[in-house]
């Protein structure tokens, strides 16, 4: 019985940990040790509850790491998801088929104006490994309705999500039928692991033409985005983000 229980409460702190809430990881764990006597623990002293990683600090900026900004509980709204502040870099490796490599994109947020509600955000988007390109402008908006998104990579227009975010919301896009898949995805990038993140998924063409996967994280925005349609196949990936 109490190797059983010793057990059951393991699985329990080992669960909590996986999700990323630490401290109540360490305290289940302690109530497991004060349960079962001394002769009887089977809790390993190997056991170590992984803590959010910590940040990179510099004189005028700092690089925030994949746990950063993404609390056990944390309150879900756009803003979560699309944090539109002050100063932000934020650079992507894009790897499309209608090129032979993969290539180093920054976007840089510059600009934030608030006007009636609304928050709009002008960005320089760049690619330092092609010194023949031309910095492209790109403009995001967050408004009642949700996120939109204008001029990005693909120089395309779209709602990146909407404010209600609802798992199984859906709403139609210029390439396909959008749905919220799930608040809890999680996904591994150049950048880090990130969890607790908005997964969109989008039916090109209603289906026929392929899909696409979005993911978002709490206090960062878009980390990653794959592509999968009949006429390009691409992934977007988060190298870092740099705050000033």
């Amino acid at each position: 019985m109490v190797q059983t229980m010793s057990r059951i409460m393991l699985s329990v702190a080992v669960l909590i940990a996986t999700m990323g809430n630490a401290q109540a990881a360490v305290s289940a764990l302690e109530q497991l040790k004060a349960a079962v006597p001394a002769s009887k623990q089977c809790v390993s002293s190997e056991i170590k509850v992984q803590v959010p990683q910590t940040v990179e600090k510099t004189a005028d900026s700092r690089r925030v790491s994949a746990s950063e900004g993404m609390p056990a509980e944390f309150a879900v709204s756009a803003e979560t998801f699309f944090p539109i502040k002050g100063h932000v870099s934020m650079v992507y490796e894009y790897t499309t088929s209608d090129q032979d490599k993969s290539e180093i994109v920054e976007v840089v947020f510059d600009a934030v104006n608030h006007n009636s509600g609304e928050v709009a955000v002008s960005a320089r988007v760049s690619r330092p490994s092609d010194s023949t390109s031309v910095p492209t402008s790109f403009l995001a908006k967050r408004t009642a309705l949700g996120v939109f998104s204008y001029d990005f990579i693909r120089r395309s227009n779209r709602m990146e999500f909407p404010s209600d975010l609802q798992p199984g919301a859906e709403w139609n896009s210029n390439v396909g039928i959008e749905r919220i898949e799930t608040l809890r995805g999680w996904v591994v990038v150049p950048a880090g692991k990130f969890t607790s993140c908005l997964k969109v998924v989008t039916r090109i063409g209603g289906g026929d033409l392929g899909t696409a996967v979005r993911y978002y994280a709490p206090g960062a925005g878009l980390v990653f985005e794959e592509i999968r349609a009949e006429d390009v196949q691409s992934q977007l990936r988060l190298v870092s983000i740099t705050r000033n």
